[in-house]
C-alpha cells in the first residue's frame, strides 16, 4: 500500500504501466497559494511573465495548473509564456516570495510556519487550499482533492481485501483519536508538524482549529465521493496534464467491517 495524491494517479499508471485500486483516503491538499503583493488576490491580478514557485513540477503542482486553468484561464508552464513555473525547496520558498524573487508560490504551512506566522505573507484565494478550491468551484461539498490516497497494485487488492478492511478499520482508530486528542498529539509530536517551539506549535493549533484541518474524518470511500473525486481526472486531461485518452483509475468502496 502507497500513500499518492489523486492528481498522481494517472500519471502514475500512464508511465509505469501498473493498474491500481484505490480504497481509502487520508489527508486533504493542504497547500495554498502565497505572495508578496496584497493586492493580488488570484492568478487573473499577476501580470504576464510572473514566476511562481513550487517544490516540483508534479504532484501538488499539477492540481494547482488545472485548477488555476479552469478559475482565471491563466497558464503555468516550466517556460511558460504566461505564468513561468520555478522550482524551488519548500522551506526556502517563503522567502523567495517575501524578497519579491518569485511572484507567488505553492506552500505548506508545515514547513513555513515562521513567514506564516508573521503575517507579511498574502495567501490567495481567500486563504483556501487547493482541496477547499476544488470543493467549492467543482465539486460543491466534496471534501477533497487527497493528496494522500491509499492505493495497492490492483493484483495485490484483489487478492488482500480482507488486509485492506483491516488496514482501514486502523486508520479509522487514528482519525478518532486525532479528533478526540489534536493538541495533545501536536505536543506529542512536533517533528511530525515541523514545530519547532511553544510558539509554533500554539499557531499550529489554531490553524488546524480556525482556518484549515486537512485529516478526514474517516478513511472510507463512498460512491458518492468516488463520483466527485474523479472530476479531477478530466481536469486535468483538460489542462493537459495527461493523455486526453488514459483511463481514469479504479477506487472502490470498502464497507467498514466488525471483523
Amino acid at each position: 500500500v502507497v500513500s499518492i495524491g489523486t492528481y498522481e494517479l494517472q500519471n502514475l499508471e500512464q508511465e509505469t504501466g501498473v493498474k491500481t485500486v484505490t480504497f481509502g483516503k487520508f489527508n486533504k491538499a493542504k497547500d495554498v497559494m502565497i505572495t508578496a503583493n496584497p493586492q493580488w488576490k488570484t492568478v487573473s491580478d499577476m501580470p504576464k511573465g510572473c514566476k511562481i514557485a513550487a517544490e516540483s513540477v508534479v504532484g501538488n503542482t499539477t492540481i494547482w495548473t488545472a485548477l488555476i486553468g479552469k478559475m482565471d484561464k491563466r497558464t503555468l508552464a516550466e517556460n511558460g509564456d504566461d505564468l513561468n513555473l520555478v522550482t524551488a525547496d519548500y522551506q526556502v520558498i517563503p522567502d523567495l516570495v517575501l524578497n519579491n524573487e518569485v511572484c507567488g508560490a505553492f506552500a505548506d504551512p508545515t514547513q513555513s510556519i515562521p513567514q506564516f506566522a508573521s503575517g507579511k505573507l498574502n495567501v490567495m484565494y481567500d486563504g483556501r487550499s487547493a482541496s477547499e478550491l476544488y470543493g467549492e468551484i467543482m465539486a460543491p461539498g466534496h471534501q477533497g482533492v487527497m493528496s494522500n490516497l491509499f492505493t495497492a497494485r490492483k493484483e495485490w487488492y484483489d487478492n488482500h481485501k480482507e488486509e485492506a478492511a483491516f488496514f482501514l478499520k486502523v486508520w479509522q482508530r487514528a482519525m478518532d483519536e486525532w479528533a478526540a486528542h489534536r493538541d495533545e498529539i501536536i505536543d506529542a509530536y512536533p517533528q511530525h508538524f515541523a514545530v519547532k517551539n511553544d510558539e509554533e506549535a500554539k499557531w499550529m493549533k489554531a490553524y488546524f482549529a480556525n482556518t484549515f484541518d486537512w485529516f478526514v474524518d474517516s478513511p472510507y470511500l463512498t460512491q458518492e465521493w468516488i463520483d466527485k473525486e474523479k472530476g479531477i481526472f478530466q481536469l486535468l486531461k483538460d489542462a493537459g496534464v495527461v493523455k486526453p485518452d488514459q483511463p481514469d483509475p479504479e477506487m472502490v468502496v470498502v464497507a467498514p467491517s466488525s471483523q
